[in-house]
């Protein structure tokens, strides 16, 4: 089929285009819906834009340290491990999610 596709005539070629059209505009849907769905998520917690610069990070590690607890360190472990990726990644993917703290 991706002979054909190659060698096929201007309908082959439309009809290729167009399908590759719809996955980039359905890839865009669903990361747009997986945005929203994550500021909503912050919104219903009301932690969107308090106490300054990172305030949803430090809410997150609160949260984290009650409701799972690490009793072997794990978390230290993990964060040296990555040389402070595991952490870091997650505040910086936080601080997207908390624009209005920037603003």
């Amino acid at each position: 089929p991706w002979l054909c596709a190659r060698g096929g005539g201007v309908l082959t070629r439309l009809l290729f285009a167009g399908a590759h059209a719809m996955a980039h505009l359905s890839t865009a849907v669903s990361l747009m819906l997986l945005l929203e769905l994550g500021v909503e998520m912050c919104i219903r917690h009301e932690n969107l834009g308090k106490e300054g610069m990172h305030s949803l990070f430090r809410w997150y590690r609160e949260y984290e340290q009650v409701h799972f607890p690490d009793p072997q360190g794990l978390r230290q472990v993990l964060e040296k491990v990555t040389l402070g990726l595991y952490p870091g990644i997650i505040k910086v993917a936080m601080a997207v999610f908390d624009i209005p703290e920037a603003i």
